[in-house]
């Protein structure tokens, strides 16, 4: 566990948000698509690779890590073996990690680079953070649709679990190849300012989010894992309920490398996000 300051970087170029507009407000977007071209501006940054690191990251300092583990499940386009072995292992997984007393799993999500299904969705090239620190609670408690299963507080006492700490954590990983283009970068949390964050509506057929879109900021330090294998995942935060503001989520985005090869197979991973209660 934990991650091997960087003794080589590379640059590419991630999408920000460059609307005109204050740092705090509100901007609505419907799935994002208006955002995609109009709002959004490249900046090269420097990416460094987790492998050259010598400081260790952690989800308590820098709100990311990752961890060697490899899926029993061969076949994630297969929901049945993704739901029946994919869902409690990596909440074990979380649960080990974190020593959470209770996890619970939100959703998920499979990224090839080209999708046509419900649950698959194109890797996102922008920097965002997935939640309004200001809206989870109300999102997980009162939007059932944002789940992936039914009833999913079923057995549990909402009242009880309002009141301890929460984390919502992603799990990232490759699930076929490495991963040779269009790696997942994070950015530490450290180094992101109150003031490079713009919230965003996406709303979707039963349920809507507001999410963070972020400002670009010379200080901003990009992480990635470099030829990333399914043997590896990637863990970071979404909220914490005990460091609700918006820098203390992490921001990411998938980006385009510099160097690729067309020749090789191209991306496909899964993320979970879990609920973590303390």
């Amino acid at each position: 566990m934990g991650n091997l300051v960087t003794k080589q970087q590379l640059y590419s170029k991630i999408n920000y948000f460059d609307g005109r507009m204050k740092a705090g407000s509100s901007v609505h977007a419907l799935d994002g698509k208006d955002l995609e071209a109009a709002d959004l501006v490249e900046h090269s940054v420097a990416l460094r690779a987790f492998q050259d690191r010598e400081e260790v990251f952690s989800l308590e300092k820098n709100g990311f890590e990752h961890i060697m583990h490899r899926s029993q499940v061969h076949d994630f386009h297969d929901g049945q073996l993704v739901y029946q072995y994919y869902y409690p292992e990596t909440i074990e997984l979380v649960k080990d990690r974190v020593k959470a007393k209770l996890v619970v799993p939100i959703n998920h999500r499979i990224r090839p680079k080209h999708c046509d299904s419900n649950i698959s969705r194109e890797p996102v090239q922008m920097a965002h953070g997935d939640y309004n620190p200001e809206k989870v609670t109300s999102l997980l408690f009162e939007k059932t649709g944002f789940f992936e299963c039914q009833n999913p507080w079923k057995g549990y006492c909402l009242n009880e679990l309002k009141q301890r700490r929460m984390w919502i954590i992603n799990v990232w990983r490759p699930i076929h190849y490495p991963v040779y283009d269009l790696p997942l970068a994070l950015c530490d949390r450290e180094t992101v300012e109150q003031k490079d964050v713009v919230y965003s509506t996406r709303d979707y057929p039963s349920y809507s989010i507001e999410m963070m879109l972020l400002r670009y900021n010379p200080k901003h330090s990009w992480y990635y894992y470099e030829r990333m294998h399914p043997g590896v995942a990637l863990l970071f935060k979404g909220y914490d309920s005990s460091q609700p503001g918006p820098t203390d989520s992490v921001f990411h985005t998938a980006v385009k490398l510099p160097i690729s090869d067309a020749s090789l197979p191209a991306r496909e991973s899964i993320e979970m996000r879990l609920a973590c209660f303390f």
